[in-house]
């Protein structure tokens, strides 16, 4: 978001004239009064300060539009998930400036400035300093404050005095301008070097903001135009649950946060580079603004001091708990969300509802005769595309399972429920206290089937669930009358990523390794996003 607000601060610089009685000293020319050269004549700085930035994330127009000048296309990055059994669609969209100054064209320069300085000011309070250099040479710096009436007042402080700057004329200067946008003072620059200059210790919790620009200085006035660039991002969080909520409203949210924020971290000063922390912490979202009527929660805009360049920079969406209407969800992940530094995103997390595409398979595999030769049974079906991944029910499990979709394993070794089976040790347990079936009151997984409540319907006691992005969950019950719990993998199995096909079929072989008696009914659906009725 550009900010347009013109603030005027006049700096006298070289007003000050040297009376000396020693013949002979540069500060001396006869006949001229006296006279520094330097001081001829008086040199007045007015700052332009335009406000703060965010930077643009856009990509090449498409062929038929990249001759439009006036084109500015941002990225959205879009998902489908599934946890548990909703159906979610993520989106990371950037804000852009660039819409707000289109809409603005129309309108004449004066009421065109107006209007956007009414969109957003530097706030009364703020603090920057101006580091001002000769080529590499450290010259000075000034902090200053905004006051009430908008106005840039020097401010005292570590290197920072109330005196005038004095500075040659006919000579080109680099200015470098930096913030926190609150009242903190960012701390005063190093004497160094300005391509050795590095500002430390910058908090991740500060709007950090940069600006540099070379300019000559003339007599008479001189114009600064500062617009501050953020070198941190900021991400609104929008949940969105009408699709699904019934009437009802979001009732509460517990414990969101995004995962790869840096706290630490340094600037250098000759361009705002940022080097970031190697250490990750968690960074807090903020719903409480919301109403338990409304099924839309936004959250407080939360900055992130996060380099976006490598795959371990992908933040994570993580909410522990989220109550909508009477219904829980629990344990939400949305991983891989790429944030630029100097970015502005809405990131919308929608509710959505999914509907099975045809056709789906039904699995029936069974060995009475009770081989234990370790060979394997198949069963494999080829399944429709689908943009919201793949599920797998089983009603009835004896005492196995592994699958294969397009190739790829679900899993580094088989999946064995029944405890006592030689060389295919119990390796799947529940996953919020490691119960495991043939023990603390849960039946045998061969009998889980038994305690239906309604013997006549389908009862699934196993689900996989393949999500869009190839992650693979599992669930399962602990008895008829129970809910749904998710799974986890132990004794060095691990679950594969998978690579299920939204524009074309994928194939599944569901597998059992014989262990004796072996028998497993269940369903596979491929499911897509579709609109809420």
């Amino acid at each position: 978001m550009k900010n347009v607000k013109i603030i005027s601060t006049s700096i006298v610089f070289a007003i000050a004239f040297f009376m000396t009685s020693c013949r002979g000293t540069e500060s001396v020319i006869e006949g001229e009064n006296l006279v520094s050269p330097i001081l001829k004549g008086e040199a007045l700085l007015k700052i332009n300060l335009l406000g703060d930035e965010y930077r643009t994330e856009s990509f090449t127009p498409l062929a038929s539009v990249k001759q439009r000048r006036d084109f500015s296309a941002e990225k959205e990055k879009v998902s489908n998930f599934i946890i548990g059994d909703q159906a979610f669609i993520a989106s990371l969209r950037p804000v852009s400036s660039a819409a707000i100054s289109r809409g603005l064209t129309s309108l004449s320069p004066a009421a065109r400035s107006a209007a956007t300085s009414v969109r957003s000011y530097l706030k009364p309070g703020v603090t920057y300093r101006i580091v001002v250099y000769k080529g590499e040479d450290y010259v000075t710096q000034k902090l200053y404050t905004i006051n009430e009436l908008g106005i840039s007042i020097p401010t005292l402080g570590e290197k920072s005095t109330l005196d005038p700057i004095a500075l040659d004329k006919d000579t080109v200067y680099t200015f470098v301008v930096y913030s926190f946008n609150n009242k903190l003072d960012p701390g005063a620059a190093p004497t160094s070097p300005r391509s050795q200059a590095v500002l430390n210790n910058i908090n991740g919790d500060y709007d950090l903001m940069y600006y540099s620009r070379d300019q000559k200085m003339k007599a008479g006035e001189n114009v600064l135009e500062v617009i501050l660039k953020h070198k941190f991002s900021q991400i609104t969080t929008i949940i969105d649950a009408s699709a699904v909520a019934s009437g009802a409203g979001i009732q509460s949210i517990t414990s969101a946060n995004m995962n790869k924020h840096r706290m630490n971290n340094s600037m250098r000063l000759s361009n705002g580079d940022v080097t970031f922390d190697s250490q990750t912490s968690r960074k807090a979202i903020d719903f409480s603004a919301n109403t338990t009527s409304n099924p839309i929660w936004t959250s407080k805009p939360i900055l992130l001091a996060n380099p976006g360049t490598a795959a371990v920079d992908m933040e994570q969406l993580s909410i522990a708990s989220m109550r909508v209407g009477n219904k829980v969800k629990n344990d939400i992940l949305i991983p891989n969300l790429v944030v630029s530094p100097g970015v502005k995103y809405d990131f919308e997390l929608k509710f959505a509802c999914t509907e099975i595409i045809t056709p789906a398979h039904d699995f029936l595999m069974e060995d009475t005769v009770g081989n234990t030769d370790g060979s394997s049974l198949y069963q494999s079906f080829v399944f429709p595309a689908a943009d919201s991944g793949f599920t797998f029910e089983i009603y009835q499990l004896d005492n196995s399972i592994n699958m294969k979709v397009n190739g790829v394993p679900l899993a580094n070794q088989e999946i064995q429920f029944q405890r006592g089976i030689p060389d295919s040790p119990q390796n799947i347990r529940f996953k919020s206290d490691r119960g495991l079936w043939q023990s603390g009151g849960i039946l045998a997984i061969y009998n889980m089937h038994k305690t239906n409540p309604k013997p006549s319907e389908l009862f699934g006691i196993v689900k996989v669930i393949i999500g869009p992005d190839g992650l693979v969950s599992m669930f399962g019950r602990r008895s008829g009358t129970t809910p749904w719990e998710p799974l986890e993998l132990f004794n060095g199995a691990e679950f594969n990523k998978i690579t299920w096909r939204s524009d074309k079929s994928n194939d599944v072989q569901v597998s059992m390794k014989r262990t004796g008696y072996t028998y497993l009914r269940g369903r596979g659906e491929g499911r897509r996003v579709v609109p809420c009725p």
